[in-house]
């Protein structure tokens, strides 16, 4: 963005340079033409730009929490929506029934899809869950229930705000000769590596388009 907005400085500079100090006649037109119109396509660039970070916010003002209580930096449940995804969010205890973790987007979104992704393993997650939806206001709208990997496509509603999965069943604990058991105390743990939602843009004449991941 400050590259772009350097760059839109100098053409705006050279096309009033132009206009004062340019050469008469044919040469003048176009230069000024040539440097006014680039200095026009930056501009809407960066509005562009602008317009997508402030209307269409990305992760930077979602916020997470969870029922589990923990100290340790791994039990941070901001590491859920981490964009550089370099580290995974675990539980600080072992799976419990109606324990929760809520992602909050800041305003009302189109929802496309929503998927939650676990461990490298793909142990530490829910045996049964619930997804709750919430519109503005904390309103409820409605729930999907499932059974272990977290993803849900169909009947979300229209406008999400809020998204809380609850735990509905205990994974059972593991085997004694298992590398979990050894590492975990046998008890099964509940891990993020990564929240990953798909969203529509815009909505029109009772379709919703612009499908992407945000």
């Amino acid at each position: 963005m400050n590259a772009l907005v350097m760059l839109l400085s100098i053409l705006i500079g050279v096309f009033f340079g132009a206009m004062i100090e340019g050469s008469e006649g044919w040469s003048k037109m176009i230069t000024t033409t040539v440097f006014g119109s680039l200095a026009v396509i930056v501009a809407l660039i960066i509005a562009g730009l602008w317009i997508s970070k402030k209307v269409w916010e990305g992760r930077d003002n979602w916020y997470m929490t969870t029922s589990y209580v923990g100290s340790l930096p791994e039990n941070d449940p901001q590491l859920m929506i981490d964009k550089d995804r370099r580290k995974q969010w675990r539980s600080p205890e072992p799976q419990m029934l109606d324990a929760w973790i809520e992602l909050d987007m800041y305003k009302p979104r189109m929802i496309r899809s929503i998927e939650i992704i676990t461990d490298d393993s793909g142990v530490e997650k829910p045996a049964e869950w619930r997804m709750m939806f919430y519109g503005r206001g904390g309103r409820t709208l409605s729930h999907k229930d499932g059974l272990g990997f977290i993803y849900v496509e169909d009947d979300i509603p229209q406008n999400v705000q809020r998204i809380r999965v609850e735990v509905k069943g205990v994974a059972e604990d593991m085997a004694e000769d298992t590398n979990y058991a050894k590492q975990r105390g046998m008890k099964v743990y509940w891990s993020v590596s990564l929240i990953k939602i798909r969203e529509y843009r815009f909505k029109a004449l009772g379709k919703r388009f612009w499908e992407h991941e945000v």
